[in-house]
């Protein structure tokens, strides 16, 4: 992904290649407070942003 795609606390709504897993995190976390100002989230039957965090940090072995 591009460095113009991410940045601290901002996204554009473009790739994830190349992202940490710590960019990752923030994406999910970002992506959930969109959703949530928007009143689309959470969405009945979807994980969590949390789940999806946990998740996560489940396959990375953390």
């Amino acid at each position: 992904m591009d460095s113009g795609n991410y940045t601290e606390g901002t996204w554009d709504g473009t790739g994830t290649e190349g992202m940490s897993a710590g960019q990752y995190l923030d994406l999910i976390e970002l992506m959930a407070q969109e959703l949530e100002s928007r009143g689309d989230y959470p969405v009945p039957g979807q994980p969590t942003a949390d789940e999806l965090r946990a998740q996560f940090n489940s396959a990375i072995g953390c």
